[in-house]
């Protein structure tokens, strides 16, 4: 595999724009919708046979 030195710029260029506090944010941001759609858009499967599982 040949070394690209565009893809090491393209990384560093990353690296320097983005905070860790800025990247947990947007993880953050993400597990929050995610629970949300968990809630309120997943269907109850807790004792309920397969068969009965519409989806």
């Amino acid at each position: 595999m040949e070394f690209d030195k565009r893809k090491l710029y393209f990384l560093a260029i990353v690296a320097a724009k983005f905070t860790p506090a800025s990247i947990f944010t947007f993880f953050g941001i993400f597990m929050i919708l995610h629970l949300l759609w968990a809630i309120f858009i997943v269907p109850e499967t807790k004792g309920k046979q397969l068969e009965e599982i519409k989806l």
